[in-house]
């Protein structure tokens, strides 16, 4: 998901940044920070995990279900709504919600997208 930050970052005409994240945009900030470097000024990570041990262990079996096989559950969630209530394509949700997955796999080890 750094990459696509990235990408929004250049899309609305800007070289670099301050950024600020919270949860698991805490993640998705670090992710943009450690592959676009050029593009950070400032970094602030706010009740974020940084690395798969810094998460509750129990929560570590839930977050792994969340991927594309529950998009359609999670249509009736505010996630959802949220998501639908900004994004350019809505229809995009199940490969976001791919994304989302691989990011609270390994925070900052994940695959790049």
């Amino acid at each position: 998901m750094g990459d696509d930050m990235a990408g929004i970052v250049k899309k609305l005409g800007h070289q670099k940044v301050d950024v600020l994240g919270y949860s698991l945009g805490g993640g998705v900030a670090l992710r943009f920070a450690v592959q676009h470097p050029e593009m950070v000024r400032r970094l602030a990570l706010v009740s974020a995990g940084y690395a798969q041990n810094g998460f509750h262990p129990e929560m570590l079996p839930m977050q792994a279900q969340v991927g594309a096989g529950m998009a359609e559950q999670m249509k009736g969630t505010p996630m959802y709504q949220s998501y639908v209530a900004v994004a350019p394509k809505p229809a995009d949700f199940r490969s976001s919600s791919i994304k989302w997955a691989r990011g609270c796999a390994s925070p900052t080890t994940g695959p790049r997208t």
